[in-house]
Formats: C-alpha cells, structure tokens, sequence
C-alpha cells in the first residue's frame, strides 16, 4: 500500500511544487473516500449488532418457553451428554482469504468431492427426546442465525479495521508531504 501511496504522482508541468500539490490533492481525495467508507462499515457494524441481538434474545425466550412447556427437568444440563461422549461441532469458522466463514460438514463434503467420508454430527435436540417443543427447533434456528451474524460482525470488523490502517498509512504520507512543501 505505501508504494502505491507513493506512486500516485500527476506530474503536470510547473516544476517541483506542482508536483507536490497534485500528489496532496490525490490523497486528500484517498482520505475522504476512506473515511466514508469508514463510516459506511460503522453502519453496517451498527446494523449487525442490533440484528444479532434481536436474534439471540429470541434465542433466549424460545429457550426459557420450551422449559416451561415442557418442564424445567426435562430440558436441563443433565440431558446433555457426559464427557466420555465424542462431540463435533455441528459448525466451525476458518478463516480464509482474511475474513472468517463458517463450514458445516455439508459444505466440507461438497467442497472435497464425493470420495471422502466425513462424521456427521449428531442434531443436539435428540438428545432432548423424539418428541421436542417447536420452540426448542426456533431456538436452534435462532443461535444457527446468531453464529452467522456473529461472523458477519466480525468481517465488518475486520474490513473496519483494515480500512482505518489504510487511512493512518495515507494520514502520514500527508504530513510527510506537507512537511515537505
């Protein structure tokens, strides 16, 4: 990125001087761009936690009516499986190409073909009985929803955060200019 800052040079005729204040005018106008699209993902970000805190709540209340529709004994931690069990996790998140992904083990088989065998995992609401309140389901679906604006929070943070060191790189290719003049 520094050798492209620095590279952005407009050579119009009228000496050394000319030179200088073209190359201001190129990153005053780099610096205003990154600074609305700073605050563009700052919006996005914004957007993204509220979204993701509408779906967990929902996640929470669709919890705590399944436990009074069904009782409070019969969906508690004592239906959750012991240690000696081997667990997976129904989603992972990699990260690939600088911002994060989720993978479920589908999406892991499609993307190696059909000659690997993959584990599924097992849906955690069996361990819960046959039988389980639909609200128990809309909650699964809410925490699945809330995994996915999770990373989506976390791209938009990254982006921001990636953005925001462009703009410190361009600020002191600023003030070096300027303190050339």
């Amino acid at each position: 990125m520094w050798e492209e800052v620095r590279n952005v040079q407009l050579v119009v005729g009228g000496g050394q001087n000319g030179c200088v204040c073209m190359q201001m005018d190129a990153v005053c106008r780099q610096l205003d761009v990154l600074a609305v699209e700073m605050l563009e993902l700052m919006q996005e970000q914004l957007r993204v936690k509220a979204q993701l805190t509408d779906v967990m709540k929902n996640g929470f209340l669709n919890l705590a009516k399944a436990r009074y529709i069904s009782g409070n004994t019969s969906i508690s931690a004592l239906q959750l499986p012991s240690e000696d069990h081997d667990l997976r996790a129904q989603t992972t998140v990699v990260r690939e190409g600088g911002l994060l992904q989720l993978v479920t083990p589908e999406s892991q088989q499609m993307a190696y073909g059909e000659g690997e065998e993959f584990e599924k995992s097992t849906d955690p609401l069996q361990w819960f009985g046959v039988l389980v309140p639909r609200n128990l389901r809309q909650a699964q679906s809410n925490f699945h929803s809330a995994l996915e604006w999770a990373v989506d929070g976390a791209n938009v943070q990254l982006r921001l955060q990636h953005c925001h060191n462009r703009y410190l790189l361009l600020l002191k290719v600023k003030q070096e200019l300027a303190s050339s003049q």
